[in-house]
């Protein structure tokens, strides 16, 4: 067996062979022969491989030559070139990996550095987009409060808001006229029409006597009642094909000065819609309401203070006996106070682009004097498009389902819109709020 491992293979064959253990020189022969006798007839080969393992360190080892057969002493097959073989081959093959991994090292940082130089664009776009939407939100608040040919324009929700905020104020109010009896001679019968309006099922005073003989369906009349008076005698609003026009003008002006702009108004809107469209009808309106607004002389609340007193009065005649008397007079400065309000939401809608109207349903026919069934005498029908029941939700009854059943009390208008901020689609009227109705039921 050799004497010396494969970790020192390499340095005991340059430095000494076989060949070379006899071409010693004369001190190292001296040295094995010494050795030799003591060890007992060690070979050369043994001796030098002791000595180089002593050289070189604890590494050195003796190479199996069962496992190795080329190091056997006798002739190997083509000697170390086996070995050297797959040497180099692993040597190619970790060259050959080692150059695969530093180019893909290379090609991952590159792509990196690509991939970096799109992060720090995407930034600078997603920045110039931030910038460029911060400046069309700064345009779009400057245009909507700055004031071109018309005021500040409103929204829908905002519209609405105020709507509902003058009916929630007759809805507390009407909770004042519960309490006390309803007299015979309460209704007249030349007002029966007006009546009607609230009560269209109602075929004479008789009939009305039936319909507030309850507490509930009291209040509910009486919140119609006044939701009624306030919507022909408060509000300015334009007559359709189906409906005309409302008894009132443009409280909020003087008297002369609301007479000249109405005249004005229904000779416009009256026009050929091909010579004047209603968006050139709308500006106009909203236009001269707005610069009539900012030349009011006087206080609204005096120009506007005969009417309102009218209409409060026409209510109270018909509901004071139903609440306690000695606050009659308190509940009429709280309608005062309500109906004011509601004349600055008739100045308010008078100035919007959008044509605005506050209407209740109309009655569809004559209500005949004798017929006692429900559906011969109903005079008008419950329309999903622009009514809600009131007490749809304490039925669970859904507004389809409701279609079409006889309308006992209309308890609120409707709220029509024509057109929009833009000056657009003024060809069709949509219900913006609903009137609120109670259905007959019994």
């Amino acid at each position: 067996m050799v004497s010396f491992n494969e970790d020192v293979f390499e340095t005991s064959k340059t430095e000494a062979s076989i060949g070379q253990v006899h071409s010693l020189g004369p001190n190292r022969r001296s040295s094995w022969k010494q050795e030799s006798r003591k060890s007992g007839n060690e070979s050369p080969l043994s001796y030098m491989g002791r000595k180089l393992k002593q050289a070189v360190g604890p590494s050195i080892g003796p190479v199996d030559s069962a496992r190795h057969p080329e190091y056997r002493d006798e002739g190997s097959r083509g000697g170390f070139s086996r070995h050297e073989d797959d040497r180099e081959r692993y040597k190619r093959e970790r060259d050959y990996a080692r150059q695969q991994y530093e180019k893909l090292e290379r090609d991952n940082n590159e792509q990196r550095q690509v991939i970096n130089q799109f992060q720090i664009q995407l930034q600078k776009e997603h920045d110039k987009v931030q910038r460029v939407t911060q400046s069309a939100h700064h345009m779009q608040t400057e245009m909507d409060n700055k004031e071109l040919f018309l005021g500040p324009q409103a929204t829908d929700d905002e519209v609405r808001a105020r709507f509902d905020s003058v009916l929630a104020s007759i809805k507390t109010w009407s909770t004042n006229f519960t309490s006390g009896s309803v007299e015979s001679d309460v209704f007249k019968e030349d007002s029966l029409a007006d009546y009607q309006s609230v009560a269209p099922m109602c075929r004479n005073t008789l009939h009305l006597m039936q319909v507030v003989g309850t507490k509930k369906r009291r209040r509910l009349f009486v919140r119609g009642w006044a939701a009624c008076v306030m919507s022909k005698l408060l509000f300015r609003t334009l007559g359709t094909e189906n409906q005309p026009a409302s008894q009132a003008h443009d409280l909020w002006l003087d008297s002369s000065t609301a007479q000249s702009f109405l005249k004005i108004e229904d000779v416009i809107y009256l026009a050929d819609r091909k010579e004047i469209p209603y968006r050139m009808f709308s500006d106009w309106r909203a236009f001269t309401a707005g610069l009539l607004s900012k030349n009011i002389q006087g206080t609204l609340e005096g120009h506007s203070q005969a009417e309102i007193s009218r209409a409060v009065q026409e209510v109270m005649q018909l509901v004071a006996s139903w609440g306690v008397l000695e606050k009659a007079r308190e509940h009429e400065m709280t309608l005062t106070s309500i109906f004011v309000e509601a004349v600055r939401l008739s100045q308010f809608l008078r100035q919007q682009r959008a044509l605005w109207c506050v209407r209740f349903p109309p009655r569809t026919a004559a209500v005949p004097e004798k017929r006692l069934e429900t559906e011969q005498i109903a005079s008008l029908k419950f329309d999903p498009s622009c009514m809600k029941d009131e007490w749809s939700e304490e039925e669970d009854e859904s507004a389809n389902v409701l279609h079409g059943k006889p309308v006992e009390i209309i308890i609120t208008p409707a709220l029509f819109k024509r057109g929009n901020l833009n000056g657009e689609h003024f060809d069709k009227e949509y219900q913006a709020a609903p009137a609120f109705v109670m259905l007959y039921r019994r």
